[in-house]
């Protein structure tokens, strides 16, 4: 049975947000005064920037993460499939906004040979999406490095004695 799941409407409002003050603070003095050569330069290197995060705020709000038994999927204007036999593998960061580490958002990596998803913890159902990921990295020998499991767990996610064993890069198992 396949979950669908995509960013919560408050996400994707502010990304928008972000975008069109971004837009305004750079193309507005632009387009309204007669800003020195080298201010135009650094005001229209900082439009393309916020172009560029508009264009992801469009990805974003298309993004649906489909979740099934063959595999985890990102549909949507980036779209990439990737099969539970074909991951290589996952990583779970954590960015903060403060000093004392709080008010961040988590970042869920998912890699394959062919492609990878990126999903932050903005997206309906982000600590359910990471559990199973991470248990199907498990069961197929993926190594979750210390900072993967900190995070994790930091999620309310329990790997139980599945996440106690680890694989090392050369193959082998062994005990976290």
């Amino acid at each position: 049975m396949s979950q669908v799941f995509s960013y919560t409407p408050s996400a994707i409002v502010a990304e928008y947000a972000r975008s069109v003050i971004g837009l305004g603070v750079t193309l507005g003095p632009l387009a309204l005064l007669e800003p020195p050569a080298w201010i135009g330069v650094v005001l229209t290197v900082g439009a393309a920037l916020f172009l560029v995060h508009a264009v992801r705020s469009v990805a974003r709000h298309t993004l649906q993460i489909v979740l099934d038994d063959s595999g985890i999927e990102a549909r949507g204007l980036f779209g990439v499939a990737i099969a539970w036999d074909a991951l290589r593998s996952v990583d779970v960061n954590y960015y903060s906004t403060h000093r004392d580490g709080s008010n961040g958002w988590t970042e869920l990596v998912v890699r394959s040979a062919r492609g990878k998803i990126r999903i932050e913890s903005t997206l309906e159902g982000f600590s359910g999406i990471a559990a199973r990921v991470a248990r199907e990295a498990l069961q197929r020998d993926c190594r979750l490095d210390d900072r993967s499991r900190t995070n994790l767990a930091a999620l309310g996610v329990d790997l139980g004695e599945e996440a106690a064993v680890n694989i090392d890069p050369s193959g082998r198992a062994r005990h976290a």
